[in-house]
């Protein structure tokens, strides 16, 4: 299931053929490509499939409402289920969560409409990130310098998002953390990936891109005490917010060792088996894409309702 409704639809149908390819290779041979659309559900009626295999990005497919579609259709799916998906798509809620564990996230300003922003001006340090709240691909993303830029960046932002984040910049190094649950009933952190941007301090649509413009150094070159420090709050988060299958966390991590998680992507892109983030952790742990597709069946046809665990003052 992929495509969809958003400017992401390329990646994810990208995504999509990628895990198609995998899952036929794996000996699944009974299988459909959808490109999701208004019609999804009566065409699911109709096909009346066995097993939902998730690469939809963004809208319906890493909020819930897919998920929930698909359990009102008792259809099992891969990855998470509808309310982690749910929270892990709203950053508000994720940084909540977060920080009622001890975890450390970026001060961040939320503003549901263009309009609200002309009520209150935010007092945040520059420079700092604009982002639209609800988007992924790094699309419409702006670090900026200074106040003037503010009304542009926003702009730019509020052309993908209803709602859109004015969140503090943290200096230092970027590293993503990859988790996947195995099916003897483990959840693994898979080897970690540092970042570098060059001619930019952030991955924005450009670096996403033009890969020539980020170096990915792998294993991280980071120490073994921050390295478990920061596998053990990823896997803090995974487990309290009831995440299934497969994330990938995106962190930085300062000079001085301080750990700030950005955010959890639940539905992991795949748009090319040598660059992409995902299938190099697996690599490197020695998981081929034929094994993955097969860890994320078993753990969807096993789900089970996880309860969140965490209360926040």
């Amino acid at each position: 299931m992929c495509g969809g409704f958003e400017p992401e639809h390329y990646a994810s149908m990208l995504t999509g053929n990628n895990l198609l390819k995998a899952l036929q290779n794996a000996g699944f041979t009974q299988t459909k490509l959808f490109d999701v659309n208004t019609s999804i559900i009566s065409q699911l009626v109709e096909f009346k499939p066995d097993f939902a295999f998730m690469s939809l990005f963004c809208k319906w497919g890493e909020d819930g409402v897919m998920q929930g579609a698909l359990e009102a259709l008792e259809i099992p799916y891969s990855g998470s289920g509808v309310e982690a998906s749910a929270i892990c798509k709203n950053k508000y809620f994720f940084y909540a969560i977060a920080n009622s564990l001890g975890i450390k996230t970026p001060k961040v300003y939320f503003y549901g409409t263009s309009n609200e922003y002309h009520y209150e001006k935010p007092t945040i340090k520059y420079p700092c990130i604009v982002k639209p709240s609800y988007q992924g691909y790094s699309l419409g993303v702006s670090l900026i310098a200074e106040q003037k830029d503010l009304d542009l960046a926003l702009k730019k932002a509020f052309q993908f998002s209803h709602r859109t984040a004015i969140e503090e910049y943290i200096e230092g190094k970027e590293i993503t953390v990859g988790i996947i649950d195995t099916p003897d009933n483990n959840t693994v952190v898979l080897p970690m990936i540092e970042l570098k941007f060059k001619h930019h301090k952030i991955q924005d649509s450009d670096v996403k891109d033009d890969p020539s413009l980020m170096e990915e150094i792998m294993p991280a070159k980071i120490s073994k005490e921050l390295e478990e420090k920061i596998s053990s709050s990823a896997l803090k988060l995974f487990k309290k917010i009831g995440c299934q299958g497969v994330s990938r966390f995106d962190t930085r991590v300062t000079n001085a060792e301080e750990i700030y998680f950005l955010e959890n992507n639940t539905a992991p892109g795949l748009l090319n088996y040598e660059q992409s983030d995902l299938p190099k952790q697996l690599q490197k742990k020695g998981i081929s894409l034929e094994s993955y597709v097969e860890y994320m069946i078993i753990n969807g046809l096993n789900r089970q309702t996880n309860k969140l665990e965490v209360f926040i003052d």
